[in-house]
């Protein structure tokens, strides 16, 4: 090494001193390039007298390939990679699999320290060599609480762009990666830039609530992910998926589906306690990596230590002791050579003392707790400092947090990366620094005082404020996280709110998530205008996406009770308590308590008059409960109140409104038999939803949009209908939502006459709650499914069970009462005519309190099938044609034509 001497300018600095001044410098080379080899001043200011070679100059291209931990090992050099042959041929398998056009997932499980990162590696490796692209993204330890950093760190990888890119650059990198692959994409734009936090001032985002942001993203990678696959094959590597965020998960899910049936490869891997739903289908392989056998170790072993004969029986007890786990045997080995048991070069090692002497701790975190108390004390304080930050740390983050000088920080930093606890994972465009494996992370943060911990946590929180100040919506689960584990409750529920407020709607598991740890943490915060308004908050988002995910018995009462005590502590603080409400509706109706839902909404309504800029007026829970309920009459009412003596119609094409408000109306008024107004409005909410990406919307519009057909009598556009919302419904993390469009999928295909896919539609709806939202529709559709295929029995049984349902929760008991009727028809004919009268009658009866007309011809159709048992042709026409005349002035033309032709002959 060459040094020049008595130079203490840092080279960055130096190199704008000497461009100010016009004198000659290093061009495009970096202080990254030398640090911890030379400190140069300028070019040519080399003593080299009594040089025996010449200094070479080498000018810096771009970011080198050393950037992982595994990159780092390999440079040092690996372990022997051992054992792995039968699970490397069949991710080759599946990778040539891939390369024919039938792209797939495969699972790689395993406990920590088991290889699954180094059998990855070196997979990509081969994928490298024969000029594969592999792309990579992997979760970290406090992940679960930071949404979409896995994505967001693909996503950039993906086009190029680094944290040190300014908006200009990344916007051309991101831009150019977009033309490249799909220039129909180019609209997009703004969208891309918005979510990876370069917004481009002169084309903005369309204003889009955070989760339909997420949502259009989330197609847009999907749609990139195949538009990819089309021009070359790739390789997608998710890394540590146990330590992913839900958010990340729907990501990560929505690239496995894009995989299929293109060239892509995805290959993820995880701990066993790792679980997800996509892992089931048809495109996914599990690869369980089981530990090392003791031929596998001893080999493992015998090319790191060699052979000297005083290893004797060394191998033979590490293999029993660490149960085949490569990570713990390495452990245990550099825990020897510290110890001064192993003394040597790798391949060359000889052991000092008797082999039955060695102690071998239980685990690998005892191993590593060793070797961490081992350290000197400033060097465990700065380990277990950078173990709070995370797995990966730059060193100006790390200074920031600790109080050392920057040559001191360096020469500590350069001690651990001897030590092997951590390594340099990036020399540019910054010194950054990566723990080796995440168990030597967990057990640094583990070793610490808990005191000294949360004060770290709460020093890396501040700096990580100042640091991300620009990006504080992305990176505000992170700085909760910090808040939380730094023991500040009300400083981390902040965070945690504006993340949830960051995610939105899209993704109920984890808002419901966030919202649960609010509320933890300030059960012991002492009541303020703003803590009772951040646990007002927290409830409402408990209630609707835990009702969405499925409640447990009693718990939205328990969160009814506890918010309407935290409203009588709040005062005059209307914006706080009809946000809650709102929340409360509509987990009422998510729920299926629909009676409960309308009766909150209507003492909602009576507190006073909606807020001024809401997005959706608090009224919209109640009314979707009254459609859902079909009370016609009373929605109709409602609407016209909203919109102020203004022609409804009118006022939802021109007014800004929701997507999904309009779809919810549209769905509604199919009730009433307004048929032609419904297909108006269902138009515009799908045109609005696709415009603006909103796919919970898209979902419910088809979906009512299946009913509509079905309606007007045209089952094969019902099932067209049904079909794409169930499609869109699975992207949607809802099981509510999906219930619903199950029935509409059921009911299509039981209008079609597919009555054995039907039956298996309407009981997989069926499956997720009997007594939950849109559970008296599926049953009465299963009741009529089973009297067609002869099931009279349990069709009476079943239709019986929905009427029941119905009168417990306030959910519309019409379909029931007709379904009954139709199933005792079949079941008994005639011999049941009194119990058959009676049904329509409380349908009819139903239909005339709550306005759901588009039921009334059905009614005259059972009339007329009586009839005709009892053999009154009379009254079967006059039925018939009564039906015929309802149908035509709700614009059921389908119907019509079927009856019309029915009379003719």
């Amino acid at each position: 090494d060459y040094t020049a001497q008595g130079h203490t300018v840092g080279l960055a600095e130096r190199m704008q001193q000497l461009a100010e001044a016009g004198k000659p410098y290093l061009g495009e080379a970096s202080e990254a390039l030398v640090r911890g080899y030379f400190q140069l001043e300028a070019l040519g200011e080399f003593d080299l007298k009594g040089v025996a070679a010449p200094v070479r100059v080498f000018g810096l291209e771009g970011v080198g390939e050393l950037r992982t931990r595994l990159d780092r090992s390999r440079a040092r050099g690996f372990s022997k990679f051992v054992g792995r042959g039968d699970e490397m041929s069949r991710l080759e398998v599946a990778l040539e699999r891939a390369l024919a056009g039938n792209g797939q997932v495969v699972g790689v499980v395993g406990d920590a320290g088991i290889g699954k990162s180094r059998l990855c590696h070196e997979f990509a490796e081969r994928c490298h060599a024969r000029g594969i692209t592999v792309r990579h993204a992997s979760g970290v330890s406090h992940g679960q609480s930071i949404p979409l950093l896995p994505i967001l760190e693909f996503l950039r990888q993906s086009l190029g762009v680094t944290a040190q890119d300014g908006d200009v650059a990344a916007r051309q990198k991101i831009a150019g990666g977009i033309f490249l692959v799909d220039e129909e994409l180019r609209d997009e734009l703004p969208l891309l830039f918005d979510f990876l936090g370069v917004p481009d001032p002169d084309r903005p985002a369309p204003p889009l609530s955070p989760a339909l942001r997420q949502r259009r993203v989330l197609e847009l990678v999907k749609r990139l992910s195949v538009a990819r696959s089309q021009r070359e094959p790739a390789v997608l590597l998710f890394e540590d998926l146990h330590w992913v965020d839900a958010a990340t998960e729907t990501f990560v899910e929505a690239l496995a589906d894009a995989a299929e049936g293109n060239r892509t490869l995805m290959v993820v891997n995880y701990r066993p306690e790792y679980h997800a739903d996509w892992t089931h289908r048809s495109y996914f392989e599990q690869l369980a990596l089981r530990p090392l056998d003791r031929g596998g170790i001893e080999e493992m072993l015998s090319e790191w230590l060699g052979n000297d004969p005083s290893l004797a029986g060394v191998g033979e007890r590490l293999a029993a002791r660490t149960a085949g786990n490569p990570f713990f045997v390495e452990e245990v080995v550099f825990a020897l050579i510290e110890a001064g048991r192993l003394t040597g070069v790798r391949g060359h090692y000889r052991l000092v003392g008797d082999s039955d002497e060695i102690e071998i701790p239980a685990s690998v975190h005892d191993v590593l707790a060793a070797r961490i108390d081992r350290l000197g004390e400033r060097e465990k304080q700065i380990l277990q400092s950078a173990a709070v930050i995370g797995g990966e740390f730059p060193e100006s983050l790390l200074a920031r947090v600790v109080e050392l000088g920057a040559a001191e920080l360096s020469e500590v930093l350069r001690a651990l990366v001897q030590a092997e606890f951590v390594y340099e994972s990036a020399l540019y465009p910054e010194l950054e620094y990566a723990f080796k494996h995440p168990l030597t992370r967990e057990v640094a943060s583990a070793t610490q005082l808990r005191e000294r911990r949360q004060r770290t946590h709460a020093s890396v929180a501040a700096a990580l404020e100042a640091r991300h100040a620009d990006a504080l919506d992305e990176n505000a689960a992170l700085l909760a996280h910090h808040w939380d584990q730094a023991g500040e409750p009300l400083v981390a529920a902040r965070w945690y709110t504006r993340a949830a407020d960051w995610i939105g709607f899209g993704t109920p598991s984890e808002t419901l998530s966030l919202g649960r740890r609010v509320r933890e943490l300030l059960e012991g915060v002492s009541d303020s205008p703003e803590v009772l308004g951040l646990r007002l908050q927290a409830l409402g988002w408990i209630a609707v996406h835990a009702t969405r995910l499925g409640l447990g018995e009693g718990e939205l009462d328990d969160i009814v009770e506890e918010g309407s005590a935290l409203l009588s502590r709040v005062g005059a603080r209307p914006d706080l308590e009809m946000g809650y409400r709102v929340s409360i509706g509509m987990a009422y109706s998510l729920g299926g308590r629909l009676a409960d839902a309308i009766a909150y909404g209507e003492e909602t309504l009576a507190r006073g008059p909606a807020l001024e800029g809401q997005a959706i007026p608090f009224e919209a829970p109640l009314m979707a409960a009254l459609w859902a309920a079909e009370r016609i009459d009373r929605a109709l009412a409602l609407r016209e109140n909203v919109f102020d003596g203004v022609d409804p119609m009118l006022a939802l094409a021109e007014r800004e409104v929701r997507p999904l408000l309009l779809a919810i109306h549209g769905g509604g008024v199919i009730g009433g038999g307004r048929l032609a107004e419904a297909g108006l409005l269902l138009d515009w909410a799908i045109e609005a939803a696709t415009a603006q990406g909103e796919l919970a919307a898209r979902v419910v519009a088809h979906g009512f949009y299946a009913s509509l057909e079905r309606h007007r009598g045209f089952p094969p556009a019902a099932l067209a209908h049904s079909r794409q919302a169930v499609e869109l419904a699975e992207q949607v993390e809802s099981p509510t939502g999906l219930r619903q469009h199950l029935y509409q999928l059921g009911h299509a295909q039981l209008a079609s006459g597919e009555l054995e896919a039907a039956r298996s539609v309407l009981e997989h709806g069926l499956a997720t709650g009997r007594g939950r939202y849109f559970s008296v529709f599926l049953l009465s559709a299963l009741a009529e499914t089973l009297a067609q295929l002869g099931e009279h029995d349990r069709a009476c049984e079943t239709a019986r069970e929905a009427i029941a349902v119905a009168e417990a929760t306030g959910q519309s008991e019409i379909s029931a009462q007709i379904a009954l009727a139709r199933a005792l028809r079949l079941a008994d004919g005639l011999e049941s005519e009194g119990a058959i009268r009676a049904a329509l009658a409380r349908a009819v009866e139903r239909i005339e309190e709550f306005g759901a007309r588009v039921y009334r011809p059905q009614v005259c159709e059972e009339r007329a099938e009586l009839a005709r048992l009892r053999g009154d042709e009379a009254t079967r026409t006059r039925e018939l044609r009564e039906a015929v005349l309802l149908y035509q002035e709700m614009g059921a033309t389908g119907h019509a034509e079927r009856l019309a032709g029915e009379l003719a002959s």
